[in-house]
Parts: structure tokens; sequence; C-alpha cells
């Protein structure tokens, strides 16, 4: 595996171009509300859905997500609509979708807080489906869920946190600002994780084809259930130190010896790989 710098740079100032946008639409929100703007309000709303559904999109903008368990076999969504956006919702063939656009456009400066207000997702204990949530500002949290068939999680400032889950196919995680950070997560396919800026971090982590993990600025540390031989390992650092099972080894470090796949890659940062049988 080999490293390819244009990229890695290239996306440290995609991202950075990112982030000040972010910021600039934060100031000017702010300054917004100091001069009274009446649009900085949230209004809490609730939509309760019952009957079969297999999948759930989530598209918020300026909030944090959780999911939880629903109390009986409903599906059940509390967010709050700010400012201008708008919001589409959608509940029809199986297929629950809630969206949120900013008007007339991403840089409206509406219902932007520097608090993200936290939406809750309420799934039936052991819900069958296919579950995808996204926000631009906040973090993203999942935990003690089984059951599902795939889970995507992507958030471009913020966090995402994800234990104790057991997913049938596979599990794709996207940050562009924060951290990733799972632990006693299954996956029946795959697991992906990729973050430009923040660290990742594994743990008693699982799945049947293959992990990778990639970060631009940021420590990769992995525990893999399973041992050495099971797996073919790529790891690469280009600034900082690559350790397999507590022992460092090359900045590029290769290993081919098993039918699953291991891949991580960091270019300003250090990545750290053992196995837990």
């Amino acid at each position: 595996m080999k490293t390819k710098k244009a990229e890695s740079i290239f996306t440290i100032v995609v991202s950075l171009i990112a982030v000040i946008a972010i910021f600039v639409v934060i100031i000017v929100g702010i300054r917004s509300k100091n001069a009274g703007n009446s649009n900085d309000s949230a209004e809490e709303v609730t939509k309760t859905e019952t009957g079969e559904f297999t999948r759930v999109d989530i598209r918020l903008i300026n909030s944090n997500i959780e999911i939880l368990d629903s109390d009986d076999s409903s599906i059940k969504i509390v967010y709050f609509e700010q400012g201008n956006n708008t919001y589409t919702y959608s509940a029809k063939d199986g297929f629950i979708e809630l969206t949120e656009k900013a008007r007339p456009t991403f840089f409206s400066c509406s219902g932007w807080n520097l608090e993200p207000k936290t939406a809750k997702l309420y799934l039936p204990i052991g819900w069958v489906g296919i579950l995808k949530v996204e926000t631009v500002t906040g973090w993203l949290e999942l935990n003690n869920r089984t059951g599902l068939k795939q889970l995507s999680m992507n958030t471009i400032t913020g966090k995402i946190a994800l234990t104790n889950t057991n997913v049938d196919e596979y599990i794709d995680l996207e940050v562009i600002t924060g951290s990733i950070t799972i632990s006693d997560v299954k996956a029946n396919q795959y697991i992906k994780m990729e973050t430009t800026t923040g660290a990742i971090k594994l743990t008693n982590i699982e799945a049947l084809t293959g992990i990778t993990a990639e970060t631009t600025t940021g420590n990769i540390t992995a525990v893999i259930k399973g041992v050495k031989e099971d797996f073919n390992i790529e790891m690469a650092a280009l600034t900082g130190s690559v350790y397999l099972n507590g022992v460092k080894v090359s900045k590029e470090f290769t290993s081919y010896s098993g039918d699953k796949k291991i891949s991580l890659e960091t270019t300003t940062g250090s990545v750290k790989l053992d196995f837990a049988e």
C-alpha cells in the first residue's frame, strides 16, 4: 500500500475549506441573533409511525442525532425545526425519510446555533432494516443495537460513537472534522471508517470480510477480534509510527496470510493494531 501525498494534501485543503465555511455560517448566524433575528427559535416536532418500515433516512443540518430503543413497536423521530430551514418528511412504501434544507441556500445562516439541538430516533428493539443518519454540525450516537441490515452515519463537524452493535451487512462511518469511536461492534460483511481531521479508535471489532479505517490527521488505534494469520494487513503512516501487537514495524507495513482484510492508514499520526482472540 502506498500513501498518496498529493491526494492527502488535496483532502486537507478541501476539509479546511469546509470548516472555514461552517465557521463563517456560525459567525454570521450569531450576528443575526444578536441583531434580534426572530428566526433563531427552534420548535420541537415529533413524528410517530406504526407499520412495516424497512428503511429510515434522516438528514439534518445543525443537530446531534441519538438512536434509542422505542417503548413499543412504533418508530418515533423527535427533532427541532429551526429558523427558515425547510423540512421534508415522508413515510410510505416501507421508507421513512426526514430531510432538512437551509433556505434559500446553505449559507442562509438561519437556524444555526453554537450548541446544536439533539434529535432522537426511537426504533423498536431488534428492528431489522437499513438506517442512514446524516448531519452537518453535530454528533451521532448509537448503542446496544442488533438486527440492522445496513448502517451509515455521516457528519461534517462532530463525532461518531458506536457501541455494542451487530449489523447483518455493512457499516459505513464518515466524518470530516471529528473522531470515530466504536467498540464491541460486528458486521457480517465489512466496516469502513473515514475522517479527515480526527482520531479513529476501534475496540473488540469483528467484520467477516474486512475493516478499513483512514484519517489524514489523527491516530488510529484498533483492537480486532481474531488472529493475525486470518488477515491480509495493510498499514501506513506518513508522519508517525506503526505498531503491530505492540511491536514497532515499518511505516508501510503489509502482511498477506488470510481471507479477511484490514487496512489502516493515516498521514499525520500513528497506527496501532492489536489482535484479541
